[in-house]
């Protein structure tokens, strides 16, 4: 990332992501991958991202398989933050993102006319936990074929609880750990999610770490 003027414009410089984006990588899968794939590639590496910008009070708000992108050695990069919020320096209220990822506090936030429209209204301030929401949305759909909640979330109610993730269905061979951690992130309750630290010790990850640690041969 650089940056500079040339006579009255503002030239930014960034990193060429040539492997393209992870809704092209499942597509050409025909539009489901494995678990092993979804795990190493996908899964892990985007953990890892967002424990680095929740630490720091940053939520991404639009995560997608659009906006996931792959170099060319299949390193993960996610991109476009232009909805993104820092909790730090002001409230999220705002209805932003893409509703096939939303989480149901993130639906039930009114447009917005101006940037300072409700930013004092807490009933409607949510938290990094939107993240952990539209994460398993993504897999849900990376695992299955297509996103859980195709037309948005289920409505929030005041004082509902339990997954959302209940009553999807999932292709037989999809382990119960993976259905577990989707489920879990689908809490319709946001204070009911796992933060992604807590999902780094997910039992489904700690399988895969098991399994990744099994290939390696010993030299």
């Amino acid at each position: 990332m650089a940056a500079f003027r040339e006579g009255n414009n503002l030239v930014m410089v960034q990193d060429y992501i040539r492997g393209g984006s992870l809704e092209r990588l499942r597509r050409k899968l025909g539009g489901r991958m494995t678990e092993f794939q979804t795990m190493h590639l996908v899964l892990m590496p985007l953990l890892g991202v967002l424990t680095h910008l929740h630490e720091r009070g940053i939520v991404h708000r639009d995560i997608k398989p659009d906006n996931l992108l792959f170099t060319e050695n299949w390193k993960l990069k996610l991109c476009d933050f232009g909805v993104s919020v820092c909790l730090r320096e002001e409230r999220a209220v705002t209805r932003n993102g893409t509703r096939e990822y939303f989480a149901p506090e993130v639906d039930c936030c009114p447009q917005k006319q101006l940037p300072e429209d409700n930013k004092d209204n807490l009933e409607l301030s949510y938290t990094a936990a939107v993240d952990v929401w539209s994460l398993g949305a993504l897999m849900y759909e990376l695992l299955v074929g297509f996103t859980p909640f195709p037309s948005g979330p289920p409505v929030r109610k005041a004082g509902a609880r339990g997954s959302a993730g209940a009553a999807l269905a999932f292709p037989a061979g999809i382990s119960q750990a993976a259905r577990a951690f989707v489920r879990d992130c689908l809490q319709l309750d946001p204070a009911d999610r796992p933060t992604v630290h807590q999902l780094l010790e997910h039992a489904w990850v700690r399988e895969a770490m098991v399994a990744a640690e099994a290939l390696i041969v010993p030299k």
